[in-house]
């Protein structure tokens, strides 16, 4: 298999896709929240514990791989740990949860989501910071990079719950819990055994 090589800069390729002309490829952007902290050689609590920590993991990879840009991940966890979800917080893989924010779902009407805003959110306020201070480096003169021409141009914040409220909803409530809260009984005019609909009551027509 030949490896066709790159004719563009990562810079020069997200400038020519941002402004609608053409690439030599597509931009390599993917999420490595789930292996970033390993690839770089720490534990996976790592990029959990700073700002300055995630930033580190994004630009090991950002190398390693060699990619177009950084993902700064919120993640499907984000939200319910804002809303009072708590999750464990293991040394090497990822988070999961200890206890769900709500035990029925009549306490739904108890949730704020001012929860969510960075003023009020750790988690967010950390993810924000850490898109704030690499934009800061991807404007400075020098390169941050061991690559040519690789100063961060494109940095995205991945705020999942916009985009996946089911998995996100089964984070503060248990899917299995969220199921039979919403069931419904069996109508009673379901059809029979025959697959007839049951006329009840009005006879012969």
């Amino acid at each position: 298999m030949q490896v066709r090589k790159d004719e563009m800069t990562s810079n020069e390729r997200m400038a020519a896709y941002f402004d609608g002309e053409e690439v030599d490829r597509l931009p390599a952007m993917p999420m490595v929240d789930s292996f970033g902290p390993k690839l770089a050689g720490y534990e996976m609590r790592y990029k959990r514990l700073s700002a300055e920590y995630q930033v580190e993991v994004q630009k090991a990879c950002y190398d390693l791989l060699g990619l177009d840009g950084l993902s700064i991940e919120y993640g499907l966890h984000g939200i319910c740990q804002a809303c009072g979800t708590v999750l464990n917080d293991p040394p090497d893989r990822t988070p999961s949860i200890d206890r769900y924010a709500l035990e029925s779902i009549e306490q739904v009407d108890r949730l704020d989501l001012d929860c969510v805003l960075r003023k009020n959110d750790p988690w967010i306020d950390m993810c924000m910071t850490a898109c704030e201070t690499s934009r800061i480096e991807s404007i400075r003169p020098a390169d941050t990079s061991s690559r040519p021409g690789a100063t961060f141009l494109s940095i995205h914040l991945w705020r999942t719950w916009w985009r996946s409220w089911m998995p996100c909803a089964s984070t503060v409530r248990s899917v299995s819990a969220r199921r039979e809260a919403l069931s419904k009984p069996p109508c009673p005019h379901a059809s029979n055994e025959t697959g007839s609909v049951p006329n009840e009551g009005t006879g012969p027509v």
